[in-house]
């Protein structure tokens, strides 16, 4: 399925300089579970047709649901449809940003621009898709030697140069992680007071993600998600019949079911094909599913 996806980028039928991703829950067939008892195990006398396997999650745009979710990533060109890219399938509960760091290294190598909301937030996340390690660079190799010969920082002059080596041993990939800062406990979003060491490289870089959201050209990209990702799933969802609730019970029928329908052909809600698609011939059946 995956090596669709790359004929019809070969073929110029899609273009995935920029790509949006994006999590939605869907509800759960059943009763929900209360979560106190849910941590117990116990389910209450007379609540029938519970599922097990489901679990709690939270969005801005769902609120609380219990049930399950589906992450996709979706081709977001300016003046063009969404074409889905990638997509995996878990609980409500299932962390984005985990279920994004799978998907990072199957992005394709023309892609640029990675748009995500502000629940995908994280320097983890921003690391793996802006940096790389460097073949060309000795540092990780052995461990770093101080002057005396021992490995490690050690103490004195070593100790001053641990912020200029920290960061060092990577590259940049050519990409750019656009993505709403969410608010720090402790202060300003991205950090404004100096740390040491590979935290004060971690804050710079967040900082220039930061800055660059902001920019003009970083919020015009960051307006191509809601065109993309999140019009393809609202009408994802309409046209398979998911704004009310799942289709089966267990995590596994419902993954099952999602590989089933990433396979099909995908039409909108009109029945047509859309331009990408059609160019193609390929459909959606080269998503791939975790």
């Amino acid at each position: 399925m995956q090596g669709q996806g790359r004929t019809a980028l070969a073929e110029h039928a899609a273009n995935a300089k920029a790509v949006a991703a994006d999590k939605s829950l869907v509800r759960a067939r059943g009763p929900k579970w209360d979560q106190r008892d849910r941590k117990r195990g116990v389910v209450p006398e007379g609540l029938r047709g519970v599922d097990r396997e489901a679990a709690w999650g939270y969005s801005a745009y769902d609120d609380w649901v219990y049930g399950f979710s589906y992450e996709v990533i979706v081709s977001a060109t300016a003046d063009d449809d969404a074409f889905p890219l990638l997509v995996s399938a878990g609980t409500a509960s299932t962390s984005e940003h985990k279920t994004l760091a799978a998907k990072i290294p199957h992005l394709p190598a023309c892609t640029r621009y990675v748009l995500a909301d502000s629940g995908y937030d994280s320097d983890p996340a921003g690391e793996a898709i802006e940096y790389e390690p460097d073949p060309r660079s000795r540092c990780g190799r052995g461990g770093n030697r101080n002057r005396t010969g021992g490995r490690g920082r050690g103490r004195g002059r070593g100790r001053g140069r641990g912020r200029d080596r920290a960061g060092r041993g990577q590259r940049r990939t050519g990409r750019r992680f656009i993505c709403p800062s969410q608010p720090r406990a402790h202060g300003p979003t991205p950090g404004a007071t100096r740390q040491r060491g590979a935290r004060e490289v971690a804050r710079q870089r967040r900082w220039e993600r930061h800055r660059f959201y902001k920019s003009r050209s970083g919020r015009a990209l960051y307006a191509r998600r809601r065109q993309s990702v999140e019009r393809f799933n609202a009408q994802f969802k309409q046209l398979f019949e998911l704004e009310d609730r799942v289709w089966h019970r267990g995590l596994d029928n419902n993954a099952t079911m999602l590989a089933a329908v990433a396979d099909s052909t995908l039409k909108y809600p009109n029945g047509s094909l859309t331009k990408s698609q059609e160019k193609s011939g390929t459909g959606c059946r080269f998503l791939r599913v975790w």
